[in-house]
């Protein structure tokens, strides 16, 4: 589906004033809705575990004793139907798997995949079970988060961030720590109080150290584009797209990234940032060369014109930007035409 534009403030007005509109709040989009958090769900899959397995496997296993582990599997193998005979033939002996689930062996990751893989149960999917049965899931962090946000919800962000750091003491995951993070950035947007940079740097840093970025560095990236100084997010940005690389195959990996850099491009626009556009645009249509993201392609185009529209090539950007709209009502998509038109019109008038 076509996505909305990206919400954003004028970063050189944050403040009292710009702090209650709903407008003034950036999110970044996955879906036809106003506000949006990249939501990281089993339905957005693109990171593959068997890339990095063991790297996995020892954050799993430092939320998880091998007990626990194995009891989980156990259940999960008896909801299947499976005898412990089916379940470990040509993975590992029986008596082997029959201690794991009691908690008295441990296991390797390559093995245990498999053992999944035996049960038609991806990394990812069990890594949610965990999640659910702890308490912890990602997913619903953001939905709440989301939640919060639209609604200008400030005790259910407090509340988010309580959680938040209770499970971060409690499994000293990063993870939580980039959470809070992010909470504290939006309840102080929502007070009118100014970002912490000490904070964000420390989710830039972990970005900037990750050398394979997967689906959660992209996640965490895409939802920090409302604190991340506009020169460190260019940066970023050309990283996202070389240490994912390995990913570029993956549609709804290119569709999440050519978002991210479509919002990269819509708040340099709005902060009048024009440095590193025409490589952004570059980058965007190289992403997207030969796919099928059509509402993605559609809305860099729109950008294009606008630019090109700021530049001084008005008849041209105008063309651009109009035929864009004129594809989202073929689209059936007034609202969002709507909203384009709206956009377009800002710079019309200047």
């Amino acid at each position: 589906p076509a996505e909305p534009l990206f919400r954003s403030f004028n970063r050189k007005n944050i403040g009292p004033k710009h702090a209650k509109s709903k407008k003034n709040i950036i999110f970044t989009s996955l879906k036809p809705h106003s506000f949006w958090l990249i939501i990281y769900s089993s339905k957005f899959c693109i990171f593959s575990f068997t890339l990095n397995q063991n790297k996995v496997m020892r954050i799993m296993k430092k939320n998880v004793c091998p007990q626990q582990l194995g009891t989980i599997f156990r259940e999960l193998r008896l909801s299947k139907g499976m005898t412990l005979e089916e379940a470990s033939k040509g993975i590992v002996s029986l008596p082997f798997l029959s201690k794991f689930e009691r908690g008295e062996h441990e296991i390797t990751s390559n093995k245990f995949i498999r053992l999944l893989s035996r049960l038609n149960i991806s990394y990812r999917e069990f890594e949610l079970i965990l999640g659910h049965l702890e308490g912890y899931s990602q997913t619903a962090f953001l939905q709440q988060l989301s939640t919060a946000l639209v609604n200008n919800d400030l005790a259910l962000l407090n509340q988010l961030y309580d959680d938040q750091k209770i499970l971060l003491k409690q499994y000293s995951d990063s993870r939580f720590e980039h959470n809070l993070i992010i909470i504290s950035q939006y309840i102080n947007l929502l007070n009118g109080l100014s970002f912490e940079p000490h904070k964000i740097k420390k989710i830039t840093d972990y970005l900037y150290r990750v050398e394979e970025w997967g689906e959660y560095e992209l996640v965490l990236f895409g939802n920090s584009l409302n604190f991340i100084p506009i020169e460190k997010m260019y940066n970023l940005s050309k990283i996202a797209i070389n240490r994912s690389a390995m990913f570029s195959k993956s549609p709804k990996h290119v569709n999440e990234l050519s978002i991210i850099i479509g919002n990269i491009i819509h708040t340099l626009i709005e902060n009048e940032h024009f440095d590193g556009l025409n490589n952004l645009f570059i980058q965007a249509e190289n992403l997207l060369s030969g796919t099928d993201s059509f509402a993605e392609i559609n809305r860099i185009n729109f950008y294009k014109g606008i630019y090109l529209l700021i530049q001084g090539n008005y008849d041209k950007g105008l063309s651009i930007s109009q035929q864009a709209i004129s594809i989202l009502n073929q689209m059936r998509r007034p609202d969002l035409a709507r909203e384009y038109k709206d956009f377009l019109g800002q710079y019309i008038e200047r």
